[in-house]
């Protein structure tokens, strides 16, 4: 596996890496997935709450039933299930031979069509969506010539977040912070309207031209109401991810002993109240563990890697996970989502190679 993730001086991130940071790869194959990844380099990290060391507690693995449903956009050559509500009613995007675009589908199978930013060029993703069917995403500009997919870097410019409505069919846009150099990437919201995601921040240490951050933003107040690194982050960068009801955050990051872990943060209190977690007895030259998503009952939804490939689990609480396993995923597979009824989305691959998603239901 490729371990070389670190934002380069120039702020690009390069495609395979920008895939693992944001949830977009299988492993060290280049795919339309949910998992994730990131790397050290050194830089100062803003003052952040002194956070205590999160204990230490004996995590086991449990194996439940699931019914299997495959989903695959029509006509598509990759597809994704990357954010599921309380209603069942799921957000992805899907690739063809024009780009990729988002899409919604509704908890009775049906699905949009095609969902396009009028300002995109070849990109429109959609990932988190809640209980309003306010969905949440970003696209690639015009001018854009870099970043996922079919290109080769995400560059600090150029790649806008946004709140898509539904009911009113509007993208709404999401600017950047004002630390912010312009890239910004909306993957979570709640049904208050929070939203989560990561964007290229200035990096103060002016060792590089920019650093990840993790934000969230409020639809209702129209600004970012936290923004921020986590304290064991070196230069990898902060990746936030999923939001639940709560105003629980979760995201991963590269340690100082350069493994992949997992945060929970609580937005309201600005404080990390998960420091550092990551899937049992998982080694650090394996890989590492990501997290896409968090159920309001903080269920966290995510995916390891190790010498076998990518793997979808679930954490229940501090000393469960659930191993999620699909026999037609053969080659890899992600769990992006979760909702409150247990209902779990994501991605996989199979013996063929193609990329399709699936819901799984507790049997």
């Amino acid at each position: 596996m490729v371990r070389r993730n670190h934002i380069h001086p120039s702020a690009t991130v390069h495609r395979r890496d920008f895939l693992r940071l944001t949830g977009l790869a299988f492993g060290g194959a280049v795919l339309a997935s949910c998992s994730a990844k990131g790397d050290p380099a050194t830089s100062s990290v803003p003052a952040t709450p002194t956070q205590p060391p999160t204990p230490t507690v004996r995590a086991t693995v449990a194996e439940r039933n699931y019914s299997y449903v495959t989903v695959q956009y029509p006509k598509s050559v990759k597809t994704t299930l990357y954010g599921i509500n309380n209603k069942g009613n799921t957000a992805g995007y899907f690739s063809d031979g024009r780009g990729t675009h988002g899409f919604l589908r509704s908890a009775d199978g049906a699905i949009s069509a095609a969902l396009d930013h009028p300002e995109a060029g070849t990109t429109t993703a959609l990932f988190g969506v809640n209980g309003a069917g306010d969905a949440v995403g970003y696209y690639h500009a015009k001018s854009d010539k870099g970043g996922y997919p079919g290109t080769t870097s995400l560059p600090p410019t150029g790649v806008s977040a946004f709140v898509y409505s539904a009911a009113a069919q509007r993208f709404e846009p999401i600017a950047p912070p004002e630390d912010g150099t312009g890239t910004v990437v909306a993957f979570g919201v709640n049904d208050s309207g929070l939203v989560s995601g990561w964007y290229f921040a200035r990096d103060p240490s002016g060792q590089s031209e920019a650093v990840a951050k993790g934000f969230v933003w409020s639809g209702k107040e129209r600004r970012h109401v936290d923004t921020f690194r986590h304290p064991d982050d070196t230069g990898g960068g902060t990746f936030a991810t999923g939001v639940n009801g709560a105003g629980l955050v979760v995201g991963q990051l590269i340690g100082p002993d350069k493994s992949t872990r997992v945060f929970i943060r609580d937005s309201t209190r600005r404080t990390f109240v998960a420091s550092s977690f990551g899937y049992p007895n998982l080694r650090e030259n394996e890989g590492g563990t990501g997290a896409m998503a968090i159920s309001d009952s903080g269920v966290v939804a995510g995916f390891y890697l190790d010498t076998k490939g990518t793997h979808a689990y679930l954490r229940t609480d501090q000393s469960t996970f659930v191993a999620l396993r699909y026999p037609p995923a053969t080659a890899g597979m992600s769990a992006c989502g979760v909702n409150e009824s247990g209902v779990v989305v994501g991605d996989f691959n199979d013996s063929s190679g193609a990329n399709l998603g699936y819901l799984a239901t507790p049997a």
